[in-house]
């Protein structure tokens, strides 16, 4: 089975309506504008721009009589709204193309990485906390480009990665270097709070992997996003925040 982001919004849109606050879900499509032009060959234009982005995530608005949207992932057309339609073959995308009409004005967007917008802001100057958390970041965009593009199948599988990486090397890894400089000893209500955010944290990561295990789309979304709006403020923007400057003061850890 294969559904992308558009087709669980769709399919579901009651329950997400109830469930999730839709423009936190319109997050994870935040899109970058990059170009919009009239065309008087609508079909063969967009044809040519769409194998010519290549690698990426890239949303089509093209209005004549009608509106539609593409989305383009690694050159392939994996939704179309308001249908829902797969194409893979070239051939196919020409004959689909053709039925467009001319004139017609293109707009392309870039789906930006969807968690690129947190990288910069919780990068707290200590290199190894930092390149853990940019390793977070990136199995996390696993999960949200495996819904995006339909690839429900490995949800699993990329869930227990998430999982694994912030419990066995993430948490594993700052624990150590609380002990190892004595962070417990010299701020033991801020150590204590810093645990105790790693445990819920991972009850979180924990759910999400439950949720792909039951194909639960609905509530692995309703997770990420709780991270990406609760936890991360509480926990990199304080918790991380602190342990970071207790770091830098030593000196020699950076």
């Amino acid at each position: 089975m294969r559904m992308s982001l558009y087709d669980l919004v769709v399919d579901n849109i009651v329950d997400i309506i109830h469930n999730i606050d839709l423009e936190k879900l319109k997050l994870l499509l935040e899109q970058e504008f990059i170009d919009e032009y009239k065309s008087n060959n609508c079909a063969e234009d967009l044809y040519n721009d769409i194998m010519k982005r290549g690698n990426g995530i890239f949303l089509y608005s093209i209005r004549d009589s009608i509106f539609l949207e593409l989305l383009v992932y690694n050159g392939v057309i994996t939704n179309i709204g308001p249908g829902k339609l797969e194409i893979n073959e070239k051939e196919d995308v020409k004959n689909m193309l053709r039925s467009l009409n001319n004139p017609c004005i293109i707009t392309v967007y870039r789906v930006k990485q969807p968690t690129y917008r947190f990288i910069n802001k919780y990068l707290c100057g200590i290199k190894i906390m930092d390149q853990l958390h940019i390793e977070m970041f990136g199995l996390m965009d696993n999960l949200i480009l495996a819904i995006i593009r339909g690839d429900l199948k490995n949800l699993k599988n990329l869930a227990e990665k998430l999982y694994e990486h912030t419990e066995k090397k993430h948490f594993k890894t700052e624990e150590d270097l609380m002990l190892q400089t004595k962070y417990n000893k010299h701020y033991k209500e801020d150590y204590k709070i810093h645990i105790t955010w790693h445990k819920d944290f991972l009850k979180i990561i924990s759910e999400i992997k439950k949720n792909a295990e039951k194909k639960d789309y609905i509530s692995l979304l309703e997770n990420l996003l709780m991270i990406f709006h609760t936890y991360f403020d509480k926990y990199l923007e304080e918790a991380d925040a602190k342990l970071a400057k207790y770091l830098k003061s030593l000196g020699n850890i950076s």
